[in-house]
């Protein structure tokens, strides 16, 4: 009877081990998956639109596989026919998001109050500047300020934010992202008066010039790939036609011991 006994806790042993065994395999692989981090790095280098259209023009365009063309433009910004105008790194979770940024808050004026100067009981200006709102005939020889009444802010800077997912292969990573920069090209004047007395008045606006991509993309881990192309602006803040940015995306994934 002992012998019986012994020989069927054995086997009962024996079966929980080997069912026991699948579930702590499956939680290792389900906990490497949920640990994997994505390096994802932007980079942002420009070229004439002359060298930009050869270098497209001479590239296979069925290949999302973009090395060689960043290995070409590696070699032209040693010899400098091109440039590295931006280049950003960030690290998330698989299929989480993740933010970097770099600004700095420009706040500008952006509602006025204005004032008409007091008039007196005869209807002449005040010290007796010319007269008043009750003559029709004369303007009144000096004008208020326009007083600030509310002010706005704008980030001016770098922003990047990406969402990747890499498939259970580890062979593709579906990326969603967002880059951005955003740059203060001066001030306009919308307004720019002079009165009788040579007091200057002026209302003027900030110009900034955003470059911006929003897009997905699946690409390979460790690959190079052609996101897209911009115009970055001249010395006047305005729309150069003449130069481009070539956005390249990489990705590469990381998991942990």
């Amino acid at each position: 009877m002992k012998m019986i006994l012994s020989t069927w806790l054995c086997g009962v042993s024996l079966a929980l081990g080997q069912t026991a065994a699948p579930e702590r395999l499956t939680s290792r692989s389900s906990g490497m998956l949920f640990s994997c981090l994505i390096q994802c790095q932007v980079e942002c280098i420009e070229v004439s639109l002359e060298d930009m259209t050869n270098l497209l023009f001479l590239r296979d365009q069925s290949f999302s596989d973009a090395n060689l063309l960043r290995k070409q433009l590696q070699q032209m910004v040693a010899e400098k026919k091109a440039k590295v105008v931006d280049s950003v790194m960030i690290v998330a979770p698989n299929g989480q998001r993740a933010d970097s940024q770099t600004f700095m808050e420009y706040v500008y004026e952006s509602e006025y109050e204005y004032d008409m100067p007091p008039v007196g009981q005869n209807g002449q200006g005040v010290g007796g500047l010319g007269i008043g709102l009750s003559g029709l005939n004369l303007p009144i020889p000096i004008r208020m300020p326009h007083i600030p009444t509310c002010f706005e802010p704008r980030d001016v800077g770098s922003m990047l934010q990406i969402e990747p997912v890499i498939n259970r292969t580890n062979k593709l990573i579906d990326l969603r992202f967002d880059w951005e920069i955003t740059d203060h090209e001066g001030e306009k004047a919308w307004l720019n008066y002079q009165d009788r007395l040579k007091n200057a008045y002026k209302i003027q606006k900030p110009i900034f010039y955003t470059k911006r991509i929003a897009t997905s993309i699946s690409c390979t881990p460790s690959t190079y790939t052609l996101v897209s192309t911009l115009d970055p602006q001249n010395e006047k803040g305005r729309r150069d036609p003449s130069r481009k940015w070539l956005i390249f995306a990489k990705c590469e994934a990381q998991f942990g011991r």
